[in-house]
């Protein structure tokens, strides 16, 4: 696969965005951190611009499609790293949780990924892990391979990075061991950072956590698309609300009903099933773990 670079380069922030419809604009969003922490009631407050409001943490879930809940325990594997690095448990790449997470959560279809055990006929049978979009999105999976491959390459651009067919993502293994060591120097200036001064968030495009909202009824889950590694770090000091992003989008809706699951843009292209599309829906509302990581879960709670 031929990617260029300079291009990659030059849109990696958006493309890392974009991958799961959320566009960086330059308007400023609405502060309304001292608002409501329902970012639907934020939304109505907000009449169609892009705005920030505190969520509860547990209302969170991160690392990409992984979909990981998080919280004081959370098994978010950034989340861990980040509560050996505070507690000074740890102080390498090699020995961390990270490392072992990598080693140890390695799935290999996009159905692994989403937490389907069972996927019912339809495309999501023959997709990689690389290729996996969510039911809501509108873009090809071999797009989407791709994007993933450009990233790593722009972010990576003095190593060598390979197709993600053979290596994993940041959102699970196996993963290049300069990779996962960039990550974890990465959680850990983190870490340093907001011990040191605190978390400060900004109006520029990537000043944020950034986040889409799962809502059925009266539950919210807001799904972390920007900020991975801030949302996980927070998780880990403790705090109880997280200031979240919500934007327009590019290539699906800032706010995703579960209403809406025959209209999703990926069920209509018969990448999912209805029932399969509301499964991964639902797993993410409720803050269920894929069963590919399940052992990985158990294992962090001694961490």
């Amino acid at each position: 696969m031929t990617v260029n670079l300079k291009r990659w380069a030059r849109l990696v922030l958006a493309h890392s965005a974009e991958r799961f419809g959320y566009r960086l604009v330059s308007e400023k969003p609405l502060d309304l951190t001292g608002g409501p922490t329902d970012p639907l009631a934020a939304a109505y407050i907000a009449r169609g611009r892009q705005f920030v409001c505190q969520v509860p943490t547990t209302q969170c879930r991160a690392l990409g499609m992984m979909g990981l809940p998080l919280g004081p325990d959370s098994c978010h594997p950034f989340s861990v790293t980040a509560r050996e690095i505070l507690q000074y448990t740890v102080t390498n790449y090699v020995d961390s949780a990270l490392a072992a997470y990598y080693t140890r959560v390695r799935p290999h279809s996009a159905a692994e990924v989403l937490g389907v055990s069972s996927p019912e006929p339809a495309k999501l049978q023959g997709l990689t892990a690389a290729q996996t979009i969510l039911p809501w999105q509108s873009i090809h999976p071999e797009a989407m391979a791709e994007v993933r491959l450009g990233t790593e390459i722009a972010e990576n651009k003095d190593s060598d990075v390979r197709d993600p067919a053979e290596y994993g993502w940041r959102e699970w293994g196996p993963v290049p061991e300069f990779q996962g060591r960039s990550e974890w120097q990465r959680i850990s200036r983190l870490c340093d950072s907001i011990g040191r001064s605190g978390y400060k968030r900004s109006d520029r495009p990537d000043g944020d956590i950034g986040g889409i909202v799962l809502t059925h009824g009266e539950k919210r889950t807001i799904l972390i698309t920007m900020g991975q590694h801030r949302a996980a770090v927070l998780a880990a000091l403790d705090w109880p609300t997280l200031p979240i992003r919500v934007q327009p989008s590019s290539t699906m809706a800032q706010f995703i009903r579960r209403e809406d699951a025959p209209q999703w843009p990926a069920v209509l292209a018969g990448y999912f099933s209805e029932n399969d599309a509301l499964k991964v829906f639902d797993r993410l509302l409720e803050g269920s773990i894929p069963d590919v990581a399940k052992d990985w879960a158990a294992s962090s709670e001694t961490v």
